[in-house]
């Protein structure tokens, strides 16, 4: 009888250990080998090295994690004792190596900084989610991310490293955070991991390593696992709020935003996010009359202090006094700043002593099937494009008559993505880019982005009032009100240099909108941004010009080997790689049912939600057929395509250039500014 007990006890603590090492690597992934450039060449964009190394430390006012804290983990594998923010582990995660650390004393990489919370609003909003209640530990510093960390690329090619800023990024930003928050928990947990903790965030912290100290800093963990972003993280996991896996380079950015912005005000503004989207490319974006994955923001302020938001800048939107609310830790400077700098960045030259010469007969048809070959099975533009409903006149609230009819109806490629100025200017007389938009029923993309985003209301909880007494009210109502709030609150408290709100502004109202269609921007520098489709469901151009029977319905991702050839990074498996499928195998699609099971969400169904590589087709079809939208292309015509693609010609500036010329010279204040603020 006791020799059973004992077998049993064995096999016992063998399942535990089992199954605690199955849980450690379900909470702390395998990783990639760190990709590090040791000789980098930065490709000409119009900015100088001084100005990248400012765009890269520039801050949007995200609280992450107390910075000290941030400094004080250790890496996650079992017996490593190495601190996280080692250089070579973040690499890791596909950030980028700042070799330009003059703005950073910490040498962390591109994109990744110390945030300061600015003393009259420590006690309201430096606990991370505002509004603080009375007692709640506050924290002045903490790691915060910049535009960077998002829009800058590092691509390889057989031993040669090029660095391209305003790209598509590829860190995996969903590891990455629930590592740092996992961490705090396992640290808390861990009494050796705890005791090798403290003394370093004390010392950080100028305080007393007692064990008064000691308890007084784990109540403080425990505290910040407790606040609404930490616990509103596990509640979504539990109830598998995001299913759809995002991978490098990708996350549902419109669902995870409005989710940190609006479930404060009501846990049913908590949407399901399972549509994720690739990270946009920068440039030319100042000037595009609307903007985003379904262009549904105006104005370049209210857009960026939206983005800041739902990447964790704090904004109280609950405090009991009405007067404190839509106080944040954005910093509006910077937001200016940064937009400026974008709106003189320019695209990237196909770079011939790194990737190779083009073959110029092939640039010449490419050229021919991209501007001026005629698709005589198009619908009519009125067919094809989503309009909005006009407004009282024209120029209002950015509408412009749509279609546009400047537009051309010429070329395979132009007749969509060619750029058309705006017909009328707007209440300030300024003229945009008109990017037309695509109707779903039309492109025959995956249709999730634009579906949930149209789809969504918010409760206005303690906020009704200020929308009239209505209980719920249209998502893009509640972003133009409150991120307008959040602004003229912000702009009447700091200090912007120069001092011109207009400018600030981008000259634009604040206006949101809610398109069931995809916009189709000008392509350059493009070649420079795969995988492709809003959703990254194609891993390269050549398959993208090709039709969806030829496309892959699986691929890796997260490696920045380039293949200059199709205009992609090669795809094959490797450690820590991210395996993107458009549809589950059975027993995988067994696995996620059971998930969404316990979750309370009862389906079956191996096509992965967000991952569809239908729509945007070149194949022989029927006028009208859906996702068709040109026909069909030889290999031969596909890879001229691509050779035009990699030498495509700069866009004409708006107005001969005059306003690019105004911000370089306001670009010169307040880069004086930066350097003065970057050394108090």
């Amino acid at each position: 009888m006791l020799r059973k007990i004992t077998i049993l006890a064995l096999v016992a603590v063998l399942v535990a250990l089992i199954l605690t090492a199955v849980g450690y690597h379900m909470i702390f992934p395998a990783l990639p080998k760190p990709q590090r450039a040791r000789d980098i060449t930065w490709l000409d964009q119009g900015w100088s090295a001084d100005q990248r190394g400012k765009w890269y430390k520039a801050s949007q006012g995200s609280l992450i994690i107390p910075y000290s804290w941030f400094l004080a983990l250790e890496q996650p594998e079992t017996g490593n004792h190495e601190l996280f923010h080692n250089e070579e582990n973040l690499l890791r995660y596909n950030l980028i190596a700042d070799s330009y650390s003059k703005y950073d004393p910490d040498h962390l990489p591109v994109g990744l900084l110390k945030q300061t919370v600015p003393d009259e609003y420590l006690h309201e909003l430096g606990c991370g989610s505002p509004p603080c209640a009375p007692g709640a530990s506050v924290h002045r510093e903490w790691l915060t991310y910049t535009c960077a960390v998002c829009h800058t690329a590092e691509i390889n090619y057989q031993g040669k490293t090029f660095g391209v800023d305003g790209a598509r990024g590829r860190w995996n930003f969903t590891v990455f955070n629930t590592t740092l928050a996992n961490l705090i928990l396992v640290t808390t947990l861990s009494p050796p991991m705890f005791e090798r903790f403290a003394p370093r965030v004390l010392a950080r912290e100028g305080r007393t390593d007692t064990p008064e100290e000691r308890a007084k800093l784990k109540k403080e963990m425990w505290e910040f696992l407790a606040s609404p972003t930490i616990f509103g993280g596990v509640v979504a996991e539990l109830k598998q709020t995001y299913p759809t896996e995002e991978g490098y380079g990708r996350l549902d950015a419109l669902a995870r935003g409005l989710n940190a912005q609006y479930s404060v005000l009501d846990s049913r503004n908590t949407g399901r996010g399972n549509a994720p989207v690739l990270i946009p490319p920068l440039w030319y974006t100042h000037d595009y009359g609307w903007v985003e994955t379904i262009s549904a923001m105006r104005q370049p302020l209210g857009r960026n202090v939206s983005e800041s938001w739902g990447a964790y800048a704090a904004v109280d939107l609950t405090n009991p006094d009405p007067a404190k609310r839509f106080h944040t830790t954005i910093p509006m400077q910077n937001l200016f700043f940064m937009e400026t700098l974008i709106s003189v960045l320019k695209p990237p030259v196909w770079p011939e002593q790194v990737l190779g010469k083009v073959d110029p007969e092939a640039v010449k048809l490419g050229q021919y099937l991209y501007e001026e070959k005629v698709f005589d099975n198009a619908l009519s533009p009125a067919q094809e494009q989503w309009c909005p409903d006009p407004p009282g006149s024209p120029g209002e609230d950015g509408w412009q008559p749509c279609p546009n009819a400047g537009a051309s109806r010429k070329g395979l490629c132009a007749r969509c993505h060619a750029a058309v100025p705006e017909t009328n200017p707007n209440e300030l007389g300024k003229h945009y880019w008109q990017v037309p938009v695509y109707k779903l029923s039309v492109i025959g993309t995956d249709p999730g982005t634009a579906l949930n985003f149209s789809r969504r209301e918010v409760y206005t909880g303690v906020l009704r009032e200020t929308f009239g007494g209505r209980e719920k009210v249209p998502v893009g109502e509640v972003l133009q009100v409150t991120t307008s709030m959040v602004i003229s609150n912000e702009l009447g408290r700091q200090r912007l240099i120069p001092g011109d709100p207009q400018a600030a502004t981008g000259y634009r109202k604040n206006g949101f909108r809610a398109p069931l269609g995809y916009p189709a921007q000008p392509l350059q520098g493009y070649w420079a941004t795969p995988p492709y489709l809003h959703n990254g469901a194609v891993p390269n151009m050549y398959e993208l010009l090709s039709p969806v029977e030829e496309r892959s319905p699986s691929f890796w991702t997260g490696g920045r080997e380039f293949d200059p050839v199709h205009l992609g990074y090669r795809n094959d498996q490797f450690e820590g790689g991210f395996e993107f499928v458009t549809r589950r195998s059975f027993l995988g699609e067994v696995r996620s049912s059971f998930r969404q099971l316990l979750a309370g969400h009862l389906e079956f169904n191996r096509d992965v939600a967000g991952n569809s590589n239908l729509g945007h087709e070149f194949r022989n079809a029927p006028k009208g057929t859906p996702g068709v939208i040109g026909p069909y292309l030889t290999p031969k015509e596909r890879m001229a395509i691509i050779e035009y693609l990699k030498v495509m010609p700069e866009l004409k500036p708006l107005d001969d250039g005059a306003d690019a010329q105004k911000r370089r010279e306001m670009l010169q204040v307040m880069e004086q500014e930066f350097d003065s603020a970057s050394q108090k």
